[in-house]
């Protein structure tokens, strides 16, 4: 209830119990005449109720405007963090394509010799090949083996796997923004926003055995935990 409408009802009781009292006093006290000293007890008597009434009606307006100020504030707050997370969500989402954007890679698609690059690999699910640019841990450690841990960092085998394990990172980092935001917001369109546009590079990371996080929007989450 606004702060202006409790006044007015507060004002408006004011007069209705003053009225009330003016009819109580002339029936009770003054049947024939008014007397000035009657008059006096009266007036103590209208002054003592109004004055105590008008306080109570400030003091519950004073109360209901500081817990509208509050709520004002923790909404601007709110707001504040979800604007805060979202600069960090688009941040992570410029390094991530950095990073695809470093990788060229010349692989064998369809009987011939293509540039494939990072987007490619991790976005194109139309893209084959793509385990040709996504090295899994496997495959570091057996070339790393088979050339007795000679091997250069910059071969695009090295190349590629530092690239996605980082891009992992970032992934992991903006699944727990991206929820925080959710939070917040109490929606799951953050979440489900970069679920989609990352589902296919996040498959392949997890099937090259890269430890991506499971991305699980907010209501999902919920429901687990409700059937648990």
């Amino acid at each position: 209830m606004r702060p202006f409408t409790i006044v007015l009802l507060g004002f408006l009781l004011v007069i209705f119990l003053g009225s009330v009292a003016l009819v109580v006093f002339d029936n009770s006290v003054l049947p024939t005449s008014i007397e000035p000293n009657q008059l006096a007890a009266y007036g103590t008597f209208i002054g003592g109720v109004l004055t105590s009434i008008t306080i109570m009606v400030a003091a519950f307006a004073l109360l209901q405007r500081e817990r509208a100020h509050q709520a004002e504030m923790k909404s601007l707050q709110s707001q504040s963090n979800r604007l805060d997370l979202m600069r960090f969500v688009q941040k992570i989402e410029k390094d991530i394509q950095a990073e695809l954007d470093k990788l060229t890679i010349n692989v064998t698609y369809k009987q011939e010799q293509v540039n494939a690059t990072g987007t490619d690999a991790f976005l194109n699910i139309t893209f084959l090949e793509w385990r040709a640019v996504i090295p899994s841990e496997k495959q570091v450690k057996d070339r790393l083996h088979a050339s007795n841990g000679q091997v250069s960092r910059n071969e695009s085998l090295v190349i590629c796997y530092e690239a996605f394990s980082t891009i992992t990172i970032y992934l992991n980092s903006l699944r727990q923004y991206c929820q925080e935001h959710d939070k917040l917001s109490g929606t799951n369109m953050t979440t489900l926003y970069f679920l989609r546009k990352y589902r296919v590079g996040i498959e392949r990371l997890s099937d090259q055995g890269y430890g991506v996080q499971e991305w699980k929007p907010m209501a999902q989450q919920n429901a687990q935990a409700d059937a648990g």
